[in-house]
């Protein structure tokens, strides 16, 4: 081979190896699957050519020039593949099955050649240098390769057109499809040429390949948009991320999403596949928040919290770009706060609304509650209790008589313990009979208590008068209960001495 055949075959080469060596670094992105295995099977036509010209041993370069034929339409058929792969589409099982029997067939037969000469009408016996092996006539199996080959190339620039005049294709997922049909039409032309009509010295078949297979590769390197997402999104990430995150393209078609979220969710295909319905069903399984605000009044669900937040982000040199959403997991965060907010806002003993959590709604009690009335209660002769039994028998007391109150909450009515044994009912809109009505009520249900678990308690009610302020309001009904307390606790004392005596 002349040197001029020699350069045009090194520069080949060389750019035969680039995709290969350039693609490894990405052989978990499954999308380029079949365009990894094709360049793979050209940069192995290329060993193959080498190994033609540079090896002495003329029954080896037999053998390979045989196994080019196999090899060709390996390269032919993993090139359609990669097409489809681009496309969003699946090969049917038939045309698979077919290509990988043809395959075989044209496997099986390169290395029979010597007893049929169906692929090359030449035999070991009958070689007499490297030209006789290359310029060797045909057989017939060769032509239904061509034709085979041909038609896998021929389907591969319909599914091409019919994809490039889809608009979504054109604008959305932008690749340059025009120029490689134009690529495979040209390519097709001159093999028709170089096998029916006249010769080249250089094989005009693996020149295209090595082009073809090199274009695809630039295109997802440097053109294909979900290549570049993910390029772009993990600068992104580096800088942003510290949980989890969703990738998804402009039009919601989700790229990548972490592997921290199959951790924690149940996902499938099905959910996964676009943003929005990814973002429903999260919703579902969490809670998703983008400020504190929108969730610091909603009650705590036993569910991860994660702070959202979503961002878009532009390709350089498209016009486009894609979604990055970050998901931060909150929710041991979440948990302690609202341990905080509980201890802030109740009584850890009784489970009541504690003397804090009153504070801080007195204002607003003011200004939206004209017509509110409180009753405040007492319980008698706790002291007694705490001397006789013990602290825990007076904790008991206190929490017996908090189950009670508590039955009187409802939506606008409120119970607070305001310390020791001091409790307050607020009613948010109230009159003297509806507070007679409850104080009557809570005085009926604690007769029926008794020794030793007995509850005696002294009680104050008042209604508030017009522009009254609390303090004044709490104070009228306290006055009430000290009255109340004056008769009420020596008889409980008396009572419950006697029944100390008896027993």
């Amino acid at each position: 081979m002349d040197i001029v055949r020699w350069i045009i075959f090194i520069l080949f080469g060389f750019l035969s190896i680039i995709p290969v060596i350039r693609l490894r670094q990405y052989k978990q992105t499954r999308k380029y699957k079949y365009l990894r295995h094709f360049v793979n099977a050209v940069f192995t036509w290329t060993i193959f050519i080498f190994l033609i010209h540079l090896l002495n041993e003329l029954v080896f370069v037999y053998y390979i020039s045989l196994l080019v034929y196999p090899l060709v339409f390996l390269v032919v058929y993993l090139g359609y593949e990669t097409i489809q792969s681009f496309s969003g589409k699946k090969t049917h099982i038939v045309v698979r099955s077919f290509a990988y029997s043809f395959l075989m067939f044209l496997f099986v037969l390169s290395v029979t050649n010597d007893l049929h000469q169906s692929l090359q009408q030449i035999t070991r016996s009958t070689i007499t240098d490297r030209e006789s092996i290359l310029f060797a006539d045909f057989g017939m199996v060769f032509l239904i390769h061509v034709l085979v080959s041909y038609g896998f190339i021929f389907a591969l620039i319909v599914k091409l057109t019919l994809h490039l005049n889809k608009s979504k294709n054109t604008r959305e997922n932008f690749i340059p499809h025009a120029l490689l049909i134009a690529l495979v039409i040209v390519g097709l032309m001159i093999s028709i040429v170089d096998v029916f009509i006249y010769p080249f010295t250089i094989d005009p078949t693996y020149l295209f390949m090595v082009a073809f297979a090199y274009y695809l590769y630039w295109v997802v390197f440097t053109k294909d948009f979900q290549f570049q997402l993910l390029r772009g999104s993990r600068n992104e990430l580096i800088n942003a991320m510290r949980e989890m995150y969703i990738i998804a393209e402009m039009n919601g078609d989700v790229v990548e999403y972490s592997d921290k979220l199959n951790d924690h969710f149940d996902l499938n295909e099905a959910i996964t596949k676009n943003l929005n319905t990814f973002m429903r069903y999260l919703n579902r399984k969490a809670v998703l928040y983008r400020t504190f605000d929108h969730i610091k009044d909603e009650p705590y669900q036993d569910k991860h919290y994660l702070y959202t937040i979503s961002k878009d982000f532009d390709i350089p040199g498209f016009g486009r770009g894609g979604i990055l959403v970050l998901l931060y997991d909150e929710t041991r965060l979440m948990k302690l706060v609202d341990q905080l907010n509980y201890a802030l806002k109740y009584d850890t003993m009784t489970n009541l609304y504690n003397r804090n959590y009153f504070e801080s709604i007195r204002d607003d009690s003011e200004k939206k509650h004209q017509e509110c009335g409180v009753l405040i209660s007492d319980l008698n002769g706790l002291k007694l209790y705490n001397d006789y039994f013990g602290h825990r028998a007076g904790d008991n007391l206190i929490k017996a008589y908090a189950t009670i109150l508590k039955q009187y909450e409802d939506k606008t009515t409120s119970v607070f313990r305001f310390g020791g044994d001091e409790f307050l009912l607020l009613q948010k809109k109230s009159t003297i009979d509806a507070l007679k009505t409850i104080e009557s009520s809570l005085l009926k249900e604690l007769e029926t208590t008794a020794f030793p678990n007995k509850i005696s308690i002294s009680t104050g009610i008042a209604l508030r008068r017009n522009n009254e302020n609390i303090d004044s309001l709490i104070n009228r009904a306290d006055k009430e209960l000290y009255k109340q307390k004056d008769e009420r606790s020596p008889a409980f004392q008396n009572a419950f001495l006697e029944w100390v005596n008896k027993k």
